[in-house]
C-alpha cells in the first residue's frame, strides 16, 4: 500500500495510528474498571478513521478504509460491553455510543441478569 514514504505521508499515518496506541494503553489497564470503554472507544475509532476527502490523500483514504475494515474485523463486543456501558452514569444515555436499539437490548439484558441473581 504505501511505496513512496515521504516525510508528510509519514507523519499523516503516525496522526492516523496515534489513538490507537492511546486506545491500547487505555483498554489495557489493570489499576481501573475498563470494560464500559470497550465500545466506547471503537466508537471513536471509527470516527476517527472516517473519510476526509478534502483532507485526505489517496493513499490515507485507502489506509484508513483498510484500518476500519480490520477494526470490524477484530474489535469485537458483545453484549457484556454495551451492558457495562449502560452502567456507567457519564454514558448511559449518549446514544451514539449505544444507539437506541442496542441501548434497549442491553437493558433487557441486564434486567434478565438481575433477575437471576
Amino acid at each position: 500500500m504505501i511505496v513512496d514514504l515521504n516525510d508528510v505521508l509519514l507523519g499523516e499515518l503516525v496522526e492516523i495510528l496515534e489513538p490507537f496506541d492511546t486506545a491500547t494503553k487505555c483498554l489495557s489497564t489493570d489499576k481501573a474498571p475498563t470494560l464500559h470503554l470497550v465500545i466506547p472507544t471503537k466508537v471513536q475509532l471509527s470516527k476517527h478513521l472516517s473519510p476526509a476527502p478534502a483532507a485526505d490523500s489517496a493513499v490515507i483514504a485507502q489506509v484508513k478504509q483498510h484500518l476500519h475494515n480490520q477494526l470490524e474485523v477484530y474489535f469485537k463486543t458483545s453484549s457484556i460491553h454495551a451492558v457495562a456501558t449502560l452502567l456507567d452514569h457519564r454514558l448511559k444515555n449518549n446514544f451514539v455510543i449505544l444507539p437506541p436499539q442496542q441501548h434497549l437490548r442491553a437493558s433487557n439484558k441486564w434486567q434478565k441478569q438481575c433477575q437471576v441473581a
